[in-house]
């Protein structure tokens, strides 16, 4: 068998053997064995996990498990999604992947021609899950996934095509070389990759009072001091010299607010974990985190969902939002938040009714960096699991590329699946973290 496959982060060359059977796996088997302890004790004990709050990698850890499972029982014939490489069946698609991670920004050296001496299976990417708390649940999803039988609901499949067994570089068919690294773990940031980060930058002056100093931006709400996005310092590693005062300087800012000072992570790798002992020397704590995923919208809507919602585009605030979503949601201090977003240039509140009653929203922010920020879909508690967010953010996509929005993109989180369908790609990943005093 000959497939295609796009060459990413490391090149490859004619002649190049690969293997993926039961003990050559890829690296998200790795990632899935570091999450066993917590899968384990969210099964034993589901209660004291909440489905819509897991960590991405937690969730997936969940998902991964169940398919292995199912797969090793009823469709052995197939690869292990943990131990396989994703490639094309012919040439003109593995191009459009090729076209889509240089667009990106991601290192994207050639298209090759593989031959495949193993299994393979093409599936519906829109039949992959969240990971969920309830064990059976996730079987009989898995159990749709490898089953993979035509779907009556009209929503147009992604096809993923996976291969394992003894793979071969059999020839380079299209050199791209686009976003080549220049030095070694250092990757050319393309300009809107730079614009990106300075919106997440300048993202709380839209909603949090601020002062700015030589060495960053020191955020902070007096009236909502529980806020973590509107109560933090942001620093410039490039302009500090001596990283200890900067700390004492942070510390004494927020005390005499009363807030716990808190720093994000700057978006330099490493830049904490090489001052953990200046951290700890002027009492703070470095907590590191998965790094965070950007997606971006660039590929095609595939919701397909009932019109049901009243969804309105709106640049004032309504009030409804917090009596009907953020409160009975015990999410209030998102209130003031959300409501001076809307206020600021460049932000459309965009809310989904229901006989009158808010449900669920979402906003945008349209940058002046070049980019245009989608925030977290909220929906109200009793609404949820409906399919309300799906057809808001269908909406949302729509109305951006009707207005010609220039390049969309959020956060990776507990609704992937969702953005997926609606076209967003993980593109990029951004160092995350925060030291906070203690």
């Amino acid at each position: 068998m000959y497939v295609y496959h796009v060459v990413t982060d490391r090149p490859m060359y004619v002649g190049q053997k690969i293997i993926f059977d039961e003990t050559h796996h890829s690296g998200v088997y790795q990632r899935v064995q570091e999450k066993l302890d917590i899968v384990n004790d969210i099964y034993a004990n589901p209660s004291r996990y909440n489905a819509d709050e897991l960590e991405h990698h937690t969730s997936v850890a969940l998902r991964e498990l169940a398919l292995e499972e199912v797969r090793r029982k009823k469709y052995p014939q197939y690869p292990s999604r943990m131990s396989c490489l994703y490639v094309s069946k012919t040439y003109e698609e593995a191009e459009n992947w090729g076209k889509f991670f240089a667009q990106i920004g991601r290192p994207t050296y050639c298209i090759v021609k593989l031959e495949v001496k193993g299994n393979c299976f093409t599936g519906d990417a829109t039949k992959c899950f969240d990971g969920r708390i309830d064990k059976k649940e996730n079987l009989r999803l898995a159990e749709i996934y490898w089953e993979n039988k035509a779907d009556i609901s009209n929503e147009r499949p992604i096809y993923e095509m996976l291969v394992d067994g003894h793979i071969t570089v059999v020839e380079i068919v299209k050199e791209i070389n686009a976003n080549i690294p220049v030095a070694k773990d250092k990757l050319n940031e393309t300009d809107f990759i730079k614009g990106i980060k300075q919106e997440e930058i300048d993202f709380p002056k839209r909603f949090a009072s601020y002062e700015e100093k030589e060495y960053g931006i020191l955020f902070y709400m007096a009236d909502n001091k529980d806020s973590y996005d509107g109560n933090h310092a942001c620093i410039y590693p490039d302009k500090i010299t001596d990283l200890g005062a900067v700390l004492d300087d942070i510390t004494e800012f927020y005390q005499k607010l009363g807030i716990k000072a808190s720093i994000y992570h700057p978006f330099e790798k490493d830049y904490f974990k090489n001052n953990l002992e200046t951290l700890k020397a002027h009492g703070y704590t470095y907590t590191a985190e998965d790094e965070h995923r950007v997606m971006l919208l660039t590929a095609e809507n595939n919701i397909v969902t009932p019109k049901r919602l009243d969804i309105r585009v709106l640049n004032e605030w309504d009030e409804r939002v917090a009596t009907d979503i953020l409160i009975p949601s015990g999410e209030p201090w998102e209130i003031e938040v959300t409501k001076k977003r809307t206020e600021q240039d460049g932000t459309y509140l965009f809310v989904g009714y229901l006989d009158g009653k808010a449900v669920v929203y979402s906003d945008i922010h349209k940058s002046e960096h070049g980019n245009t920020r989608f925030d977290y879909i909220v929906t109200a508690k009793e609404y949820r699991g409906k399919g309300y967010a799906s057809e808001l953010l269908s909406f949302m996509v729509k109305y951006c590329k009707e207005n010609e929005f220039p390049m969309c993109w959020q956060w990776a989180g507990p609704s992937e699946h969702i953005c997926y369908r609606a076209g967003f790609r993980e593109a990029f990943t951004m160092e995350a973290g925060f030291a906070s005093k203690t």
